[in-house]
């Protein structure tokens, strides 16, 4: 048996703007900060969790509560239900993204799961906005944990329970950042990077199969079966 674990926004989804847009909008709606960056890579750990404590912890000199949270939440939502309806275009499918899922789902040999750095309302509004079904797959989300190592191991170590396997024979990630490509590194996990200009994320010498589309699902088995840790030989 062996996994393959999928990111959202970027992976599955072209939705990191809308995304990036409104996280940024719904701070400033319920702090009243303004300004805050949304290059992930500054804070802590490239999920809503980190980013979000950063945020508050930085401009308010305090840990942000579970009320301020849930407000944040909640506003976020209400803005992604703005966007979605000016655009559905900006939670598209990666083109190819949701027929992957559905073939992956059904092939013999594979268990499909999704790790996001997303909160658990936003993944869920993204994959329904953008079509994709993914009731009964394993989802791990910035809800469960803040830092991206501990919540990619937390989906391989909640996939392989259910799979009722004791261990997977080849696990492969699907990514689209740089802290992807490093979290499959350190896991030493495979990696497939999706993007349309690799240069910019995924470096040569890390040898990243990197595609910008999905092809037909025996054409994406045969990439995972050839996926390699990034940066080994």
């Amino acid at each position: 048996m062996k996994l393959v674990i999928f990111d959202i926004d970027g992976t599955l989804l072209n939705s990191t703007d809308v995304d990036a847009e409104c996280y940024v909008r719904s701070i400033t709606d319920v702090f009243g900060i303004a300004g805050m960056s949304d290059d992930w890579s500054e804070y802590t750990s490239a999920t809503d969790r980190a980013i979000f404590d950063d945020v508050v912890q930085r401009n308010l000199g305090r840990p942000p509560t579970d009320e301020e949270r849930a407000k944040h939440i909640e506003r976020l939502i209400e803005l992604f239900s703005v966007a979605v309806t000016v655009d559905p275009a900006r939670f598209a499918e990666i083109p190819g993204a949701r027929d992957i899922i559905a073939g992956m789902r059904s092939r013999d040999g594979w268990v499909v799961a999704i790790a996001t750095g997303c909160w658990l309302e936003s993944a869920e509004f993204k994959l329904r906005a953008g079509r994709i079904d993914h009731s009964g797959i394993t989802m791990v989300t910035s809800t469960d944990e803040g830092m991206r190592d501990r919540l990619v191991g937390r989906c391989i170590e909640t996939a392989r329970s259910r799979a009722g396997v004791r261990a997977f024979d080849a696990i492969v990630s699907i990514g689209d950042g740089r802290w992807d490509v490093e979290v499959a590194s350190r896991l030493g996990i495979g990696f497939i990077g999706v993007g349309s200009d690799p240069r910019s994320i995924f470096r040569r010498e890390e040898r990243c199969t990197v595609i910008d589309r999905y092809p037909d699902v025996d054409s994406f088995v045969q990439l995972l079966e050839t996926a390699a840790v990034p940066g080994r030989e």
